[in-house]
Protein backbone atom coordinates (compact mmCIF):
# COMPACT_ATOMS: atom_id res chain seq x y z
CA UNK A 1 0.00 0.00 0.00
CA UNK A 2 3.12 2.26 0.21
CA UNK A 3 2.66 3.79 3.37
CA UNK A 4 6.24 3.43 3.77
CA UNK A 5 7.90 6.75 3.18
CA UNK A 6 11.20 8.25 2.64
CA UNK A 7 12.46 11.10 4.87
CA UNK A 8 15.69 12.35 4.65
CA UNK A 9 18.28 14.24 7.11
CA UNK A 10 21.60 16.08 5.81
CA UNK A 11 24.98 15.53 6.10
CA UNK A 12 27.18 18.41 6.37
CA UNK A 13 30.59 19.79 6.33
CA UNK A 14 31.54 21.07 9.74
CA UNK A 15 33.71 23.49 8.49
CA UNK A 16 31.08 25.35 6.16
CA UNK A 17 28.21 23.71 6.73
CA UNK A 18 27.64 22.59 3.07
CA UNK A 19 25.46 19.60 2.40
CA UNK A 20 27.26 16.81 0.95
CA UNK A 21 24.58 14.27 1.14
CA UNK A 22 21.42 13.07 3.09
CA UNK A 23 20.46 9.94 4.92
CA UNK A 24 17.14 8.41 3.86
CA UNK A 25 15.14 7.33 7.09
CA UNK A 26 12.15 5.13 6.50
CA UNK A 27 8.93 6.87 8.18
CA UNK A 28 5.15 4.45 8.03
CA UNK A 29 2.59 6.97 7.26
CA UNK A 30 -0.10 4.94 9.12
CA UNK A 31 -3.75 5.51 8.01
CA UNK A 32 -5.16 5.33 12.02
CA UNK A 33 -2.22 6.20 14.10
CA UNK A 34 -0.23 8.71 11.68
CA UNK A 35 3.43 9.27 11.25
CA UNK A 36 5.09 6.55 13.13
CA UNK A 37 9.00 6.59 13.42
CA UNK A 38 10.87 3.19 12.98
CA UNK A 39 11.56 2.02 16.48
CA UNK A 40 7.60 1.27 16.39
CA UNK A 41 8.30 -1.05 13.46
CA UNK A 42 11.62 -2.02 12.29
CA UNK A 43 12.26 -4.52 15.00
CA UNK A 44 9.19 -6.36 13.86
CA UNK A 45 10.30 -6.34 10.35
CA UNK A 46 13.75 -7.77 10.85
CA UNK A 47 12.00 -10.59 12.68
CA UNK A 48 9.62 -11.04 9.86
CA UNK A 49 9.83 -12.88 6.58
CA UNK A 50 9.67 -9.19 4.88
CA UNK A 51 12.81 -8.13 5.64
CA UNK A 52 14.90 -8.14 2.73
CA UNK A 53 11.25 -7.19 0.48
CA UNK A 54 11.39 -3.83 3.06
CA UNK A 55 14.86 -2.95 2.28
CA UNK A 56 14.50 -3.78 -1.69
CA UNK A 57 11.26 -0.99 -1.08
CA UNK A 58 13.65 1.66 0.62
CA UNK A 59 16.61 1.13 -2.10
CA UNK A 60 14.22 1.53 -4.99
CA UNK A 61 13.17 4.83 -3.77
CA UNK A 62 16.21 6.17 -2.58
CA UNK A 63 17.54 5.18 -5.93
CA UNK A 64 14.31 7.21 -8.21
CA UNK A 65 14.45 9.90 -5.78
CA UNK A 66 18.39 9.93 -6.77
CA UNK A 67 17.23 9.99 -9.76
CA UNK A 68 14.38 12.66 -9.76
CA UNK A 69 16.90 14.82 -7.90
CA UNK A 70 19.30 14.65 -10.96
CA UNK A 71 16.62 15.47 -13.27
CA UNK A 72 16.42 18.54 -11.68
CA UNK A 73 19.78 19.36 -11.25
CA UNK A 74 20.44 18.23 -7.86
CA UNK A 75 23.68 15.31 -7.72
CA UNK A 76 23.24 14.42 -4.19
CA UNK A 77 24.47 11.15 -2.39
CA UNK A 78 21.77 9.52 -0.49
CA UNK A 79 22.74 6.61 1.65
CA UNK A 80 20.31 3.73 2.83
CA UNK A 81 20.61 1.73 5.63
CA UNK A 82 20.05 -2.15 5.28
CA UNK A 83 19.56 -4.54 8.35
CA UNK A 84 22.59 -7.34 8.89
CA UNK A 85 19.46 -10.00 7.66
CA UNK A 86 20.19 -8.37 4.51
CA UNK A 87 23.76 -9.58 4.50
CA UNK A 88 21.64 -12.95 3.86
CA UNK A 89 19.99 -11.70 0.45
CA UNK A 90 22.21 -13.31 -1.93
CA UNK A 91 20.44 -11.55 -4.51
CA UNK A 92 21.20 -7.78 -2.97
CA UNK A 93 23.79 -6.56 -4.80
CA UNK A 94 22.52 -7.86 -8.01
CA UNK A 95 19.58 -5.80 -7.10
CA UNK A 96 21.23 -2.51 -6.63
CA UNK A 97 22.69 -2.76 -9.93
CA UNK A 98 19.83 -3.61 -12.20
CA UNK A 99 18.54 -0.87 -9.99
CA UNK A 100 21.52 1.60 -10.77
CA UNK A 101 21.40 0.77 -14.36
CA UNK A 102 17.64 0.93 -14.92
CA UNK A 103 17.64 4.49 -13.71
CA UNK A 104 21.07 5.78 -14.31
CA UNK A 105 22.18 6.55 -11.34
CA UNK A 106 25.97 6.85 -10.80
CA UNK A 107 26.41 4.53 -8.19
CA UNK A 108 28.68 6.80 -6.12
CA UNK A 109 25.47 8.52 -5.47
CA UNK A 110 24.15 5.62 -3.39
CA UNK A 111 25.53 4.50 -0.01
CA UNK A 112 25.16 1.47 2.16
CA UNK A 113 25.03 1.93 5.61
CA UNK A 114 25.39 -0.86 8.35
CA UNK A 115 24.83 -0.49 11.42
CA UNK A 116 27.83 -2.04 13.91
CA UNK A 117 26.63 -4.71 15.97
CA UNK A 118 28.56 -7.35 17.20
CA UNK A 119 25.81 -9.67 18.14
CA UNK A 120 24.24 -10.33 14.61
CA UNK A 121 26.90 -9.51 12.11
CA UNK A 122 29.44 -12.09 10.80
CA UNK A 123 32.34 -10.26 10.37
CA UNK A 124 33.38 -12.50 6.88
CA UNK A 125 29.92 -12.39 5.43
CA UNK A 126 30.11 -8.25 5.69
CA UNK A 127 33.41 -8.29 4.04
CA UNK A 128 31.87 -10.31 1.44
CA UNK A 129 29.04 -8.36 0.45
CA UNK A 130 30.95 -4.94 0.97
CA UNK A 131 33.59 -6.11 -1.52
CA UNK A 132 31.00 -6.90 -3.81
CA UNK A 133 29.68 -3.41 -3.23
CA UNK A 134 32.43 -1.75 -3.21
CA UNK A 135 33.03 -3.15 -7.18
CA UNK A 136 29.58 -1.48 -8.15
CA UNK A 137 31.02 1.82 -7.24
CA UNK A 138 28.40 2.15 -4.27
CA UNK A 139 29.60 4.15 -1.02
CA UNK A 140 29.85 2.37 2.46
CA UNK A 141 29.54 3.42 5.76
CA UNK A 142 29.39 1.87 9.46
CA UNK A 143 26.79 3.39 11.59
CA UNK A 144 26.38 3.65 15.46
CA UNK A 145 30.30 3.26 15.56
CA UNK A 146 31.50 2.69 18.43
CA UNK A 147 28.60 0.89 20.25
CA UNK A 148 29.56 -2.94 19.34
CA UNK A 149 32.50 -4.95 20.95
CA UNK A 150 33.44 -5.47 17.65
CA UNK A 151 34.83 -2.04 16.34
CA UNK A 152 38.48 -2.27 15.88
CA UNK A 153 37.85 -5.62 13.65
CA UNK A 154 35.13 -3.83 11.63
CA UNK A 155 37.73 -0.76 11.09
CA UNK A 156 40.33 -2.90 10.12
CA UNK A 157 38.30 -5.25 7.92
CA UNK A 158 36.01 -3.75 6.46
CA UNK A 159 37.31 -1.16 2.87
CA UNK A 160 34.53 1.45 3.91
CA UNK A 161 34.31 5.21 2.75
CA UNK A 162 32.92 6.24 6.25
CA UNK A 163 32.87 5.75 9.84
CA UNK A 164 29.67 7.64 11.79
CA UNK A 165 30.54 7.92 15.66
CA UNK A 166 27.22 7.26 17.46
CA UNK A 167 25.34 9.60 19.03
CA UNK A 168 26.29 8.59 22.83
CA UNK A 169 29.41 10.01 22.35
CA UNK A 170 28.73 13.17 21.25
CA UNK A 171 25.87 14.59 23.69
CA UNK A 172 28.58 15.34 26.37
CA UNK A 173 31.64 16.12 23.92
CA UNK A 174 31.69 19.24 25.31
CA UNK A 175 31.55 18.80 29.48
CA UNK A 176 33.13 15.27 29.32
CA UNK A 177 36.85 14.92 28.95
CA UNK A 178 36.66 10.86 28.67
CA UNK A 179 33.80 10.99 25.41
CA UNK A 180 36.44 13.79 24.02
CA UNK A 181 39.39 11.66 24.65
CA UNK A 182 37.22 8.71 22.84
CA UNK A 183 36.44 10.94 20.31
CA UNK A 184 40.02 12.71 19.48
CA UNK A 185 41.34 8.72 19.32
CA UNK A 186 38.83 7.32 16.92
CA UNK A 187 39.32 10.27 14.79
CA UNK A 188 42.99 10.05 14.39
CA UNK A 189 42.80 6.33 13.72
CA UNK A 190 40.12 6.84 10.93
CA UNK A 191 42.60 9.55 9.43
CA UNK A 192 44.93 7.34 9.45
CA UNK A 193 43.10 4.46 7.83
CA UNK A 194 41.96 7.29 5.40
CA UNK A 195 38.31 6.89 6.61
CA UNK A 196 36.10 10.21 6.78
CA UNK A 197 33.87 10.70 9.95
CA UNK A 198 30.41 11.88 10.41
CA UNK A 199 29.67 12.74 13.90
CA UNK A 200 25.58 11.93 14.53
CA UNK A 201 22.95 13.33 16.82
CA UNK A 202 24.82 17.05 16.63
CA UNK A 203 22.52 19.51 18.34
CA UNK A 204 24.16 22.26 19.62
CA UNK A 205 26.70 24.77 17.91
CA UNK A 206 29.48 24.25 21.13
CA UNK A 207 29.32 20.61 19.79
CA UNK A 208 29.86 20.92 16.48
CA UNK A 209 32.91 23.62 17.36
CA UNK A 210 34.21 21.00 19.40
CA UNK A 211 34.21 18.85 16.89
CA UNK A 212 35.28 20.74 14.28
CA UNK A 213 38.42 21.61 16.47
CA UNK A 214 39.19 18.09 16.98
CA UNK A 215 38.93 17.23 13.67
CA UNK A 216 35.97 15.71 12.65
CA UNK A 217 35.18 16.16 9.05
CA UNK A 218 31.43 15.49 8.50
CA UNK A 219 28.33 16.38 10.95
CA UNK A 220 24.26 15.40 11.02
CA UNK A 221 22.06 16.40 13.45
CA UNK A 222 19.33 18.37 14.63
CA UNK A 223 21.46 21.73 14.65
CA UNK A 224 21.47 21.46 10.82
CA UNK A 225 17.96 19.83 10.08
CA UNK A 226 15.44 17.40 10.97
CA UNK A 227 14.43 14.24 9.14
CA UNK A 228 12.27 16.01 6.74
CA UNK A 229 10.00 14.92 3.53
CA UNK A 230 10.75 14.79 0.34
CA UNK A 231 8.96 18.17 -0.48
CA UNK A 232 10.84 20.00 2.52
CA UNK A 233 13.82 18.71 1.48
CA UNK A 234 13.91 19.09 -1.75
CA UNK A 235 13.16 23.19 -1.42
CA UNK A 236 15.88 23.24 0.95
CA UNK A 237 18.15 21.97 -1.40
CA UNK A 238 17.61 23.99 -4.58
CA UNK A 239 17.41 26.78 -1.83
CA UNK A 240 21.01 26.39 -1.07
CA UNK A 241 21.88 25.67 -4.66
CA UNK A 242 20.69 29.31 -5.60
CA UNK A 243 22.48 31.07 -2.82
CA UNK A 244 25.92 29.04 -3.95
CA UNK A 245 25.56 30.01 -7.01
CA UNK A 246 25.26 33.46 -6.51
Amino acid sequence: KKQFVLYFQPKVQLLDNNIIGVEALVRWLHPVEGLLGPNMFIDIIEQSMFVHEFTRYVLLNAIIQCRTWLDSGIELPIAVNISPYNLMDSDLVSFISDLLVHYKVPASLIEIELTENASMVNIEKTQEVFTQLKKLGVKLSIDDFGTGMSSLSYIKHLDVDYIKIDRSFIIDVVTDKKDEAVISSLLVLCKKLNKLTIAEGVETIEQANKLTNLGCDLAQGYLYSKPLPVEEITKLLIARKRNNSR
